[in-house]
């Protein structure tokens, strides 16, 4: 290439930090000067990356992480976090045509570039435009006038992609290369560090164009094998070489054999068609790969780099005979991610094996179900509830501390915009703020006292927030912490920061609901401190309801680390409240007031019975808490519905009573005569025919709420015994248990919800669930999506799946169809917590119906018509009423099932365009504001169950479903 003078001038690069009080200023510890690599005459500058999103900032963790980063310099994306880079061309150069596994954005800053495509299309990029490259291939080419050189920002972020499905004759002859030779490509990827070649490659082998047959280790382990044998990957590893005896030279051709249009991959096995897709034949099942990938990672390479592949992957802006790919001033790493090697080994197994002819033979019909899903989209499935938590060093109890710096002009603005309607009259003063940050400091053990005390929330903040916590209690049906007798500055600061914790995480502002997350951490440390330190805190009800706070908040914050711990120490508070003698009813004298009462004794008595009601309240709302945590985690509850005989709650209206007098006054109203005795969960449960008859003297919305997780229980513990238990007398005794447990359960719906089905509509989405659970309990349908492993998804098939009842399975379609049509109607911003586990658990229930149900060969989608509409299909999110075509559905299986939205039916069998309707009811409950934490993990639980498609649904027979 010729000589171009650079007339753009040097970059330089400027990195901020914050001193010992808190104030912005530059870094001095990275250079300003932009840290760049020449190839030829093109300039790569490696403004900055990161390895994790978010970012850790923290000691400059980031800046350490950039710093190795610059020692051995990533390929052009990495697969954790993001790069930024500058690049700067000479005039009239062109980059090859290639793709990375990224979304990238381009940025002009100088001159003025031409971005093209495959496609043949193009567009011309001036100063200030931006491209948006989503893993295509391209290229790019300087066309600045007057011979001027043209410089872009590129912004690497790496991304999840599956590549589109597409015709044989658009399939290139690199990508064929790419399909037929993924472990090749892993080992050019290794070679690609620098290093001496081994002299004892020969000529022959360098040139051959097909190499000879691997060793039964190397080709069980998916690696490339030497010619020579015994192959030095088996010596190196002590292992026995084993390879055909009657192998034949790469020239070698058969007279007897006729020609084939399928050629056979020397190393995997595999069969290749003219697409250069492999679909695969008998071959053994493979070994950890990543066992014999690293063996040998960091050894010099032990072939010629392949040209096609250069072609494909060189950095750009390198043509071939300007790359010397072992010498000059670059290092020979060309960023081969494992993400990368994912994105070329999707060549072999995606979507373009549907366009090829069906050469195969039949599967066999024993075959399971889960081994014809296909594939899951990989990172969803890590952002979903399918996929457990993996502790990394770096997680602990402070690693939101940087969150509780909330940005000035944010702590004004939220405190500022503070609710009109005031709960408390009494703002949380200076004083009180203080001791929740003295807590801060004792907890965290922080020694920049200066800078986290200028940034700590300020008083009017936190006061803000836990005005928002109550004003959201007044709208649940489970008000648990009485509000009048709350006095913010004479609360412990442990309860202080726990309600502020509360109310934050409810904000819609990403940074407020980050705060509570953060605040949660002090006073769950603080909390345990406080136990250990004077053990007569156990029977402290302020240390009981704010132990409970922390507990919700962690479990449904979304966060696989804080659902954890919340799950871990649930026993403590249960065992606590236990052994105070607060589940049962000899802990709750009947108090009274009377007219004759004075004003003292009249205040005596309604503060004993708010501590009572309050007991009553925190231990029912921690039994709402343990069903749903062992509904949502598949585990066992920690309290029976049989433990708890104290009094169900008193009516709301005497439990809003704000002053002594107030609640005299409604108690004498509502309390004619004394009561005997209060009816319990226990009680009504032992008999449910006494549902219907309640005092209007309790909470009754609250009674049936409490009543519903109760018999959610029962049926967790028919559906937990009926799947431990196998016996030859079993059958009749669980179907036995099942139909007297549909009979409470359609007694309930009668008495309880469909009186508050319009009131409070999570009675009825709870009780929908219970009903959905008892025919397909939550935790085997995420089993069966791959929560545990795919050899775990067959046997859940084996043993339950192909064994339900088809009818049940038809009758638990229909109820996910309900849950689906009361989350519709639930009001914005309330679609959290449980009921939007119900939401996915839903989602779960239809995906399981499909998957079972799938028909042979096409879906036939493309056969309906509005007529067959007219005629057999009914919508299962309809009237909760049954109607005729539903009754002949779940009975004998006739019709087809359709879900209602916008753009027409979406079937059952079409499970992307299911899952995209679940997606859109959760997003619309936010419509003004990004979805929450929790809301987001469901976002992508529906889009992983979505993304799973059955590769060989043409090849597998399906199991239709016969009538009873």
């Amino acid at each position: 290439m010729s000589q171009h003078n650079k007339d753009i001038r040097p970059l330089q690069r400027f990195v901020t930090t914050h001193d010992d009080n808190g104030q912005a200023i530059f870094s001095n510890r990275l250079s300003e000067d932009m840290p760049v690599q020449d190839v030829d005459q093109v300039t790569f500058s490696l403004a900055y990356t990161s390895d994790q999103f978010p970012s850790q900032l923290s000691g400059d963790a980031d800046i350490a992480n950039y710093e190795r980063r610059l020692a051995s310099p990533p390929g052009l994306s990495i697969s954790t976090g993001t790069v930024c880079r500058i690049v700067d061309m000479p005039p009239n150069s062109i980059s090859p045509m290639h793709r990375t596994v990224s979304l990238d954005y381009g940025v002009v800053l100088e001159g003025e570039v031409e971005l093209l495509l495959d496609s043949g299309e193009k567009r011309l990029l001036k100063r200030g435009d931006v491209a948006v490259q989503r893993a295509t291939n391209h290229a790019w080419r300087n066309v600045t006038p007057n011979q001027g050189w043209s410089r872009m920002l590129n912004a690497h972020d790496n991304c999840s992609f599956q590549i589109p499905r597409t015709s044989r004759s658009s399939v290139t002859s690199v990508e064929k290369a790419l399909a037929e030779c993924v472990d090749l490509l892993r080992r050019h990827a290794r070679g690609h560090f620098a290093g001496q070649r081994d002299s004892r490659l020969s000529t022959a082998s360098a040139m051959r164009g097909r190499v000879s047959r691997a060793c039964k280790n190397c080709a069980l382990s998916k690696l490339k094998c030497d010619d020579q044998k015994p192959c030095r990957r088996c010596v190196k590893r002590n292992l026995e070489c084993h390879w055909p005896q009657d192998e034949r030279t790469p020239d070698a051709v058969d007279p007897q054999e006729p020609e084939r249009s399928v050629a056979e991959s020397p190393d995997s096995g595999e069969q290749i068609d003219d697409t250069g897709i492999p679909h695969a034949q008998d071959e053994p099942p493979p070994q950890d790969f990543s066992e014999g990938l690293m063996d040998d990672f960091y050894t010099a390479a032990e072939e010629v780099i392949d040209q096609a592949f250069l072609e494909h992957n060189r950095l750009p802006l390198m043509s071939p005979n300007e790359y010397d790919f072992f010498g000059g001033n670059i290092s020979p790493e060309l960023g081969l991610t494992e993400a990368d090697l994912e994105f070329l080994a999707s060549l072999n197994n995606h979507d373009l094996v549907h366009d090829r002819p069906n050469t195969t033979t039949q599967y066999s019909t024993q075959r399971s179900v889960p081994e014809a899903l296909g594939l899951m989209d990989k990172e969803a499935y890590h952002n979903s509830p399918l996929s457990n938590w993996t502790p990394r060093s770096e997680d602990n109890a402070y690693m939101d501390q940087q969150y509780l710096s909330v940005p000035k002009h944010l702590d004004r603005s939220i405190s500022s915009g503070a609710a009109e309607v005031r709960v408390f009259s009494e703002c949380l003063s200076k004083e009180s703020r203080d001791k929740a940050f003295s807590i801060f400091v004792q907890v965290c053990q922080r020694r920049d006292f200066g800078r986290m005390m200028h940034y700590f929330p300020s008083a009017e903040l936190l006061d803000s927030l836990i005005q928002d916590y109550f004003l959201h209690q007044r709208s649940e049906i489970d008000s648990w912490i009485h509000e009048s007798t709350i006095d913010l500055n004479q609360e412990s600061p442990e309860m202080i920061i726990a309600l502020a914790a509360a109310g934050a995480v409810l904000s819609p502002v990403n940074a407020i609901q980050r705060l509570g997350y953060a605040l949660l951490e002090i006073a769950r440390l603080e909390l345990s401190s406080k136990y250990e330190n004077d053990n007569t805190n156990t029977r402290h009800l302020r240390q009981q309801q704010a132990y409970t706070l922390t507990l919700q908040i962690g479990l449904w914050s979304g966060d696989k680390r804080r659902v954890e711990i919340a799950e871990s120490f649930a026993q403590p508070i249960v065992t606590m409240l236990r052994r105070a003698s607060h589940l049962r009813s000899e802990g709750y004298p009947i108090i009274t007031p009377s007219v004759v009462d004075d004003e003292e004794t009249l205040n005596q008595k309604w503060h004993h019975w708010v501590e009572s009601e309050s007991y009553k309240r925190v231990v029912y709302h921690l039994f709402i808490h343990d069903v749903q945590s062992s509904f949502r985690l598949s585990t066992h509850a920690l309290l029976s519905y049989g433990d708890l005989e104290l009094p169900f709650p008193c009516s709301r209206r005497l439990w809003n009573a704000k002053t002594a007098s107030e609640w005299g006054y409604v108690y004498l109203q509502e309390f004619p005569q004394v009561p005997d005795a209060f009816p319990s969960l226990a009680g009504v449960l032992r008999d449910p025919s006494t549902l219907g008859l309640l005092p209007r003297q309790i909470d009754f919305p609250l009674a049936a709420f409490i009543s519903v997780h109760g018999m959610s229980l029962m049926v967790a513990d028919c559906n937990r015994t009926r799947h431990s238990l196998h016996r030859p007398w079993t059958g009749l005794l669980f179907q036995s248990w099942q139909r007297e447990l549909e009979q409470e359960l359609d007694q309930f719906n009668i008495a309880i919800v469909e009186p508050l089905h319009e009131s409070v509509p999570a009675v009825s989405l709870i009780h929908q669930a219970a009903c959905l659970s008892l025919y397909l309990p939550l935790g085997t349908l995420e089993r069966y999506a791959g929560k545990e492993g795919e050899k775990r998804s067959a046997d859940v098939y084996e043993v339950f799946i192909q064994h339900i009842n088809p009818s049940h399975l038809r009758q638990a379609a229909w109820h996910a169809g309900q849950i689906l049509r009361i989350a519709r109607c639930i009001a914005p911003g309330l679609l959290t917590g449980f009921c939007a586990t119900c939401l996915y658990f839903a989602a779960l229930a239809l995906w399981t119906y499909s998957t079972v149900t799938a028909p042979e060969g096409s879906s036939g989608r493309e056969l309906r018509t509005d007529v067959a509409l007219q005629h057999g299909a009914f919508f299962l999110d309809g009237e909760s009423s049954p109607s005729g075509a539903l009754r002949r559905f779940v009975i004998s299986g006739q019709g087809i099932p359709a879900l209602s939205s916008g753009s027409g039916p979406a079937y059952l069998d079409n499970q992307a365009a299911v899952m995209r309707l679940f997606q859109q009811v959760l997003r619309s409950k936010y419509p003004s504001q990004s979805i929450p934490q929790q809301a987001q993990t469901l976002y992508h639980a529906f889009s992983a169950l979505g993304s799973i498609r059955r590769v060989k649904e043409h090849e597998i027979p399906s199991k239709k479903l016969p009538p009873d």
